[in-house]
């Protein structure tokens, strides 16, 4: 939601929710994954913020009002589309770095 807020100016509140569960994907995904090359690792990540964001879409965007790719090139139903799947990698790969600092400072709850 803050990468939105950066980058349009604006969110909708269930990008919390979307954005919440792209972290905790990507950093199990790290986590479970470690010996998996990095780039395929980003890759991965990529697509599942790809997956979660056409997910959102089909329940929040229907109308278009949260984000429309209808315009872009190569997009699907206007809710996802390959410029931004693109973009995705290094926001994947920025998370996992970040979750990893997180799971290592911050103890797990019994």
């Amino acid at each position: 939601m803050g990468l939105e807020l950066l980058w349009r100016g604006w969110s909708h509140g269930s990008m919390f929710l979307a954005g919440g569960l792209c972290f905790l994907l990507l950093g199990q995904l790290n986590r479970a994954q470690p010996r998996l090359p990095f780039f395929l690792r980003a890759l991965a990540g990529a697509l599942i913020i790809t997956m979660i964001e056409y997910a959102a879409g089909l329940v929040v965007n229907r109308n278009y009002t949260v984000w429309d790719y209808r315009g872009q090139p190569l997009n699907y139903h206007g809710q996802i589309c390959f410029g931004f799947c693109l973009l995705w990698i290094p926001v994947a790969i920025g998370a996992m770095f970040f979750y990893r600092i997180l799971d290592r400072k911050i103890p797990p709850v019994k």
